[in-house]
């Protein structure tokens, strides 16, 4: 036998037993993978939620997935089952170990209360109508009339009570109750002591806000506001303050 004949034989026997190795490896994982499917979920893990419970996410899914194999759960399912709740914007359930899932919530923000056909509802960064229940953390809400049908108004509107709870107006926050919106589109406020502050239009919200402010920062922290009828900030660089039995209305 020749050199060369070793050599095509070494070269034979190298490439057969790469080809026993890829195979023996390919069916160690597919087994590998195999008994991973079967192994029996035991923890559920919730992320994300920071004002929702997690016992009432878990009352969509627990008993339909810890105890049960892997290879019979489907996330998808998990998903759509937590969407459920009106609370939920966005879910995405993963295994994340032999035994554990672990689900991510993106819960809706309640920015305002809503006053819709008599029932007190919460409506959240992008409109959408919530159902109204205690939560602590959103006791101190602005309360919000009016029918909004317009994308191009709900967006100034979010711009606008965005702008409302910023802290540059943390201050109005607290003392503003109601928003109301008009049927020409004009907005007017009500404070926490009743008093009507006329917005005019959603525009240029940032000077208004800083007006209302200062306003309400050197005048009326002196002033006794049972006597005035109203505020009106939606003039150019000046506030309006009507006064109740005067003609003058000035302090």
């Amino acid at each position: 036998m020749s050199y060369f004949d070793l050599i095509r034989i070494n070269k034979v026997r190298l490439l057969l037993t790469l080809l026993a190795l890829i195979i023996f490896v390919s069916i160690l994982i597919n087994y590998s993978s195999e008994w991973d499917n079967t192994r029996v979920i035991s923890h559920l893990k919730i992320d994300g939620n920071n004002y929702l419970d997690k016992s009432e996410i878990l009352f969509f899914i627990k008993d339909s997935v810890v105890g049960l194999e892997k290879n019979r759960i489907v996330l998808a399912d998990i998903e759509n089952a937590i969407k459920r709740n009106t609370f939920i914007k966005n879910v995405s359930a993963n295994f994340y170990s032999r035994n554990e899932i672990r689900v991510a919530i993106d819960e809706r923000i309640p920015i305002a209360y809503i006053h819709k056909r008599g029932d007190l509802k919460y409506i959240d960064e992008e409109f959408q109508i919530l159902p109204y229940r205690v939560f602590s953390n959103y006791t101190d809400l602005p309360i919000f009339y009016g029918n909004i049908k317009d994308s191009v108004l709900k967006i100034l509107l979010l711009d606008f009570i965005e702008k409302i709870k910023s802290d540059d107006f943390s201050i109005l926050n607290m003392l503003i109750s109601e928003i109301h919106l008009k049927k020409n589109k004009s907005i007017q406020l009500i404070s926490n002591d009743g008093l009507k502050i006329k917005f005019g239009r959603i525009e240029h919200i940032n000077n208004k806000f800083k007006k209302l402010l200062k306003f309400w920062e050197t005048k009326l922290l002196r002033t006794d506001i049972k006597n005035l009828e109203y505020l009106d900030i939606s003039w150019k660089n000046k506030v309006i303050a009507k006064v109740y039995n005067r003609s003058d209305n000035r302090f």
